[in-house]
């Protein structure tokens, strides 16, 4: 994403703040379980079988996120 056009969906609000998270693999998780994907998942594997950093990591390369201090991740949504 441009960065004018990153500034433009922060102006109209397209956007996501993620607290507590230390890193992209809490950022994963989060939105994995605020989505009700994660209790699917969890009713074929267990959780701790999944590598939420590199999860995290592939959200992070395919999507606009910005550590913003605090333990708080920033999501410009696409």
């Amino acid at each position: 994403m441009k960065p004018d056009e990153a500034l433009e969906k922060l102006r109209n609000g397209e956007y996501r703040v993620y607290r507590d998270c230390d890193d992209m693999g809490d950022v994963a998780y989060q939105i994995y379980e605020e989505s009700g994907q994660l209790a699917e998942i969890e009713k074929i594997i267990s959780s701790s079988y999944i590598n939420w950093d590199a999860v995290g990591r592939d959200m992070e390369i395919e999507g606009t996120f910005i550590y913003i201090g605090d333990r708080r991740y920033l999501e410009i949504i696409d």
